[in-house]
């Protein structure tokens, strides 16, 4: 088995288990030809899941991670893109640290590729952040991802960037 296919093999499994310790029901395409490579259900919610896999770290210390897929076909090479309509999270697997992230696949939708750190930038630039994509979400916005700009955005304050469910709609 070549290193690629290793990868993505142990990327899945990986994955799988993240999303099993957080009680989400896996279930795995029967065919190898499905747009997405799992689906993870917990109650009423369902995810279509894509499955990425990093193999090494950059010099910068960030875990550079492809998000496109390259299919030969007879006329050539496809190349396929994150689509938001064909899956709804990017699940990505850092082997290096033995680590899982999970993304929406909307706000990854375009890029060709994501760099995702263990630690902030030392000189404050953004920066995907390992922890703050640690679990598959639920619906809900992530509290530290999220708060800076909600706070740009709503200069007037809120019951905060993580409203609750009884906050009054904004207007």
């Amino acid at each position: 088995m070549d290193d690629k296919t290793w990868l993505g093999a142990l990327a899945k499994a990986k994955v799988t288990a993240s999303l099993l310790h957080h009680r989400w029901e896996v279930f795995t395409p029967v065919t190898g030809k499905a747009p997405f490579d799992l689906i993870a259900v917990r109650g009423l919610q369902l995810r279509k899941v894509e499955v990425k896999g990093c193999g090494t770290r950059r010099p910068n210390g960030g875990f550079a991670v492809h998000l496109r897929s390259i299919r030969p076909n007879r006329s050539g090479n496809t190349i396929r893109f994150l689509d938001p309509a064909v899956s709804d999270v990017v699940a990505v697997y850092l082997e290096p640290i033995d680590r899982t992230c999970f993304f929406r696949t909307t706000e990854l939708a375009g890029r060709s590729t994501i760099t995702v750190h263990e630690q902030p930038s030392p000189n404050g630039t953004p920066r995907h952040l390992i922890a703050d994509y640690a679990m598959l979400d639920d619906g809900t916005v992530a509290e530290r991802t999220k708060a800076t700009a909600l706070k740009v955005v709503d200069p007037r304050g809120s019951v905060g960037s993580n409203p609750t469910r009884s906050a009054p709609p904004s207007r």
